[in-house]
């Protein structure tokens, strides 16, 4: 059955905005092929005999077939759960499998329809993520404690307002 859900993307915390709206067909979300593609600095080129999109940079080549369960990655065929399909003129893959491609990490996150892409660059670069832990008591009597655990980068400026008022800068 197919679903015309829409769903957000977001790569490394920042949502992408594209001119076709991803939808969700299928448990699997497909998005515009060239906006993805371009984030990753990949090129995109379009044969329109053969239905096919070649996307490539300086050491990986990707073909897409429209309606193929399957594409190829240098050659090797990998499964699609989904075929590539058009949808108002835009090509539509499914994210998971052109973004690993890319060797970026997907999650998905259902209550909120929404594709979460971190790059392999953002992924090495959590491990000089640090985090901090605070815990305060609210009230002695009746026990109650309020917890914040915070995850930032030393570079960007963070800035918390908690629920029960407590600020924390960073």
């Amino acid at each position: 059955a197919t679903s015309e859900t829409k769903a957000d993307v977001f790569i490394n915390g920042n949502e992408l905005s594209f001119d076709v709206s991803p939808i969700i067909e299928n448990g699997r979300t497909l998005v515009p092929v060239r906006s993805i593609s371009e984030f990753f600095k990949y090129e995109v080129n379009w044969n329109q005999d053969s239905q096919t999109v070649e996307i490539k940079n300086n050491s990986d080549i990707l073909k897409i077939v429209i309606g193929q369960k399957f594409y190829h990655k240098n050659g090797a065929q990998k499964k699609l759960d989904v075929p590539a399909k058009i949808i108002s003129d835009r090509t539509m893959v499914p994210a998971r499998a052109v973004t690993e491609a890319f060797g970026a990490q997907v999650f998905w996150d259902a209550r909120n329809d929404t594709v979460k892409i971190f790059t392999k660059d953002f992924m090495l670069r959590t491990k000089e993520m640090k985090t901090h832990k605070s815990s305060k008591a609210l009230s002695e009597e009746n026990n109650i404690t309020s917890d914040f655990s915070i995850s930032y980068f030393d570079e960007m400026d963070v800035r918390i307002d908690a629920n029960d008022g407590t600020d924390f800068e960073i």
